[in-house]
């Protein structure tokens, strides 16, 4: 095979991700991450499993930031079957039914039981401690 047709090949196999075609490890990190709904986080709870409730606002780049943290540590083996759940932080009821404060606020729960929550964490190695709890 040529040198070109090799390249091209490559190619089109590293951008399959970025379109959602791959099944890997990649679209399967991304698609645990939903918007939260009182559903959602009724059938995380029922799961028994680690799940993530994270309030985000619009805009923040403190929340971005993080966001991109939690998704770099869901491609790690020990957190693909870890759920994520974006909460609104500028949903009033929401962020009162929750008692959340701040607009960076990470919420771990294993199953219906809440473990740990922090506000802020900015660093890859703290969230994932957090997460390990």
């Amino acid at each position: 095979m040529g040198y070109m047709k090799r390249l091209l090949i490559g190619l089109m196999a590293c951008s399959l991700p970025s379109l959602g075609w791959a099944s890997d490890t990649a679209h399967q990190a991304t698609v645990q991450a939903v918007h939260f709904t009182p559903s959602q986080f009724e059938k995380a709870k029922r799961s028994n499993l680690r799940f993530i409730v994270a309030f985000h606002k619009k805009g923040c780049a403190r929340c971005k930031k993080q966001q991109q943290i939690l998704n770099e540590l869901a491609l790690s083996p020990e957190f693909l079957a870890l759920r994520l759940l974006i909460a609104d932080f500028d949903d009033a009821e929401l962020v009162k039914q929750f008692d959340v404060t701040f607009h960076d606020t990470l919420i771990v729960y294993r199953g219906p039981r809440e473990v740990s929550r922090s506000q802020g964490l900015l660093n890859a190695r703290a969230i994932k401690q957090q997460i390990e709890g």
